[in-house]
């Protein structure tokens, strides 16, 4: 009896094990990384060769995955086989694998073979793609000798972030300036107008002769089109505008609303314009009737320092 039921025993944990079996095999099929994951883990830990021998095999095997070429490319090229890593770029390209990374790859590669006409081919590609490569081609080693290419500089500044003609409709206001009222009878202050951000941005640092000081923060918002402002005083005195209007002269207009004190709003608006020997005037109007008619609360001329150049 006690070895019929040992024999119980034996078959019921074969039972067991045949029925979990399926289960284990896929757990541990989920755990063994993929052949892209391990080419990846090879090439991170700088064995190029390794995961090229990876990525050539998953392509030759899967010659739709651009990934896999992609891959193979970078290995190739770190491997300092430059041809076939260029090979390996244009298959992922062809494929439609992240073109904006690839193109770039192939700028480099011809960039090192010291090809610079198919270098700028490819990097005029890249241009095409929008600002978003500035980041991709700036300071890149291997373009590093093309800088003083006016081909390669022209590029830089088509893709330069902020360097659109939109960027520069407030150039005419940037610098240092003397401020006084419009028949110049008296001074109202000075004011430092900064691209910051390496023009992204602009600051206005204002100083007004009582001493009160005011910042702005002016934007491009690429998603609105349209530039902003953001004003601030050191007695809390907080303003936000838009711009609404824009004449051929290069005149601009800013409007925003203030809230005051008993819920209702008035309108603000802000015109810059460009005058005559490099001034500009600025009125400043506000409105309690929802436009219907203004009433001018500031109107300065603005003359450059001798500081200004």
């Amino acid at each position: 009896m006690q070895h019929i039921s040992n024999l119980i025993s034996v078959v019921t944990l074969s039972l067991l094990l045949g029925a979990l079996s399926p289960a284990f095999a896929q757990e541990q099929a989920a755990a063994e990384p993929s052949p892209m994951e391990q080419a990846s883990a090879l090439y991170a830990e700088g064995d190029w060769a390794g995961a090229a021998e990876i990525f050539r095999s998953i392509s030759e095997a899967e010659p739709e995955n651009g990934a896999a070429f992609f891959g193979l490319g970078r290995a190739l090229y770190d491997s300092r086989q430059v041809d076939p890593a260029l090979e390996a770029y244009v298959k992922a390209l062809q494929l439609d694998f992240q073109p904006a990374l690839t193109v770039i790859q192939l700028a480099r590669g011809h960039a090192a073979k010291g090809e610079d006409d198919k270098a700028l081919e490819w990097l005029g590609k890249a241009a095409q793609l929008g600002p978003s490569m500035y980041q991709s081609i700036i300071g890149v080693e291997e373009f590093r000798r093309l800088e003083s290419n006016e081909t390669f500089q022209a590029i830089i500044a088509a893709v330069k972030p902020c360097n659109s003609p939109a960027y520069h409709l407030l150039d005419f206001w940037v610098g240092t300036w003397d401020v006084g009222s419009a028949d110049g009878s008296q001074r109202a202050g000075k004011n430092t107008i900064v691209k910051i951000l390496d023009g992204c941005a602009i600051i206005e640092n204002w100083t007004g002769v009582s001493g009160s000081e005011g910042k702005s923060l002016f934007y491009f918002d690429d998603a609105e089109q349209t530039w902003k402002q953001i004003w601030m005083t050191d007695t809390q005195s907080i303003k936000e505008k838009h711009m609404i209007a824009r004449a051929d002269n290069g005149a601009v207009r800013f409007q925003g609303e203030i809230r005051q004190g008993d819920g209702s709003r008035l309108l603000d608006r802000t015109t810059l314009a460009p005058v005559s020997d490099g001034r500009v005037r600025q009125v400043i109007e506000q409105s309690r009737d929802g436009g219907e008619t203004w009433q001018m609360t500031f109107d300065a001329v603005y003359v450059r320092t001798n500081t200004d150049g």
